[in-house]
């Protein structure tokens, strides 16, 4: 299953150290391949921010995942939990800088 996290702004205030553990916290999540692609974009998108996309077992696996974002944990962020129906992924349109091994 593939779950889309959305960012959605929250009341907690961010600082460089929870910028730390969120990066840290997504590079665990990419070392353990739950975590296929994420990022900011450039504008908002209505009331979302970012996102990132996960592979998990369920909904509730996803929510787990999103509340020990320490960006979640901290309120500086809600998530907004969409399953996503992926049909398909080129990894040929990846640029090879963005990929991690």
């Amino acid at each position: 299953m593939y779950v889309l996290v959305l960012f959605k702004m929250g009341s907690g205030a961010e600082t460089p150290e929870l910028s730390r553990q969120h990066e840290a916290y997504i590079d665990h999540l990419i070392r353990t391949n739950q975590v296929l692609l994420g990022g900011a974009w450039g504008r908002a998108a209505g009331p979302f921010h970012a996102a990132y996309l996960l592979r998990c077992t369920s909904l509730d696996a996803a929510a787990a995942i999103a509340s020990s974002d320490p960006y979640f944990r901290d309120g500086v962020w809600q998530p907004e939990i969409v399953e996503w129906d992926l049909v398909g992924i080129n990894p040929g349109a990846i640029e090879p800088d963005l990929v991690s091994r």
